[in-house]
């Protein structure tokens, strides 16, 4: 670790050597991106208000260096610009579940496939800051929430995920029910949340504890052709299963079988050897001369 330390200031050292002298002005926003972004990749705390990751001064070297070749200008004191947006911190969630539900999903779940794609976190942020901006929120506002904006887009990412193996656990369930869907509604009628209300009608989804991702990743595969991909993918699991299933029984019953000779056999056992017949000694008695032997495992003995 002391090493890689060394050799990043080293880096930054020589980069800040090309770095045009002029003061960055009006670049609040990307500095504080690439702030929460670095915090994150060190695993700093950073989420809260009441977090400090600004007081990491050698952190904060890195993250002037680094900001400073790439916006091609100085920083006057990244110190007291970060540490006047987290004691300014604006909570995003509100416009960021908006966008994200709507939009932003999208950027990580493709909806022709059904399944995560590609995709760069700090694209996604500056997605969200131009979705902001088109709100009409103010500089200043929107900067005072990039710090919320990111830790919740590194939230929902792993909430997508789950949503989306939660329906690969449950999807065998549904696509009885989704084929009723389909037959009894006009699907290209409704939109998403018409959709999802018609969903909810059915026991195997309503009685489930749906989130919101999860209603998505559900409508994308009833959409367009995405439905007949997966029946057509249950159809060839199901084939493919099925003359598994059809050995175990016949496995099972061959050990069944096996089973029941055996049990049979040791019953047979245990009740000849109560009545004598494999007794391990017996006398027999000669009736000519009145004389009696013992019978041994290998031998006989007279008395």
């Amino acid at each position: 670790m002391l090493v890689i330390v060394l050799l990043m200031t080293v880096i930054n050292q020589v980069i800040g050597a090309h770095v045009s002298n002029d003061n960055c002005t009006d670049v609040d926003d990307k500095i504080m991106m690439r702030a929460v972004f670095t915090f994150q990749n060190f695993q700093k705390q950073h989420c809260s208000s009441k977090d400090t990751p600004y007081n990491d001064s050698w952190l904060m070297g890195t993250i002037e260096n680094n900001t400073e070749r790439s916006l091609n200008c100085s920083i006057h004191n990244l110190t007291a610009i970060v540490r006047h947006y987290y004691e300014n911190f604006i909570d995003c969630t509100d416009y960021f579940d908006e966008w994200f539900l709507n939009i932003g999903i999208y950027t990580i779940f493709s909806k022709n496939m059904c399944k995560f794609i590609a995709f760069n976190r700090f694209h996604n942020l500056k997605l969200f800051i131009n979705y902001l901006i088109n709100q009409s929120i103010s500089y200043e506002n929107y900067t005072r929430m990039i710090i919320s904006a990111q830790c919740k887009l590194s939230g929902v990412i792993g909430e997508v995920s789950a949503a989306q193996n939660n329906f690969k656990k449950k999807r065998n369930e549904f696509v009885k029910y989704l084929i009723r869907v389909r037959n009894e509604t006009n699907i290209t009628g409704l939109n998403d949340s018409d959709l999802i209300e018609k969903l909810k009608e059915y026991p195997a989804i309503k009685n489930l504890s749906l989130d919101r991702y999860f209603l998505k990743i559900l409508i994308c595969h009833i959409r367009n052709d995405n439905f007949d991909k997966l029946v057509e993918t249950q159809s060839k699991l199901h084939d493919q299963i099925s003359p598994f299933i059809h050995l175990s029984h016949k496995v099972e019953d061959y050990l069944f079988f096996i089973g029941g000779l055996a049990a049979g056999m040791v019953i047979l056992a245990l009740t000849n050897k109560k009545r004598g017949i494999f007794g391990s000694k017996a006398s027999i008695k000669l009736p000519a001369n009145d004389i009696h032997y013992d019978v041994g495992n290998d031998h006989i003995s007279g008395l």
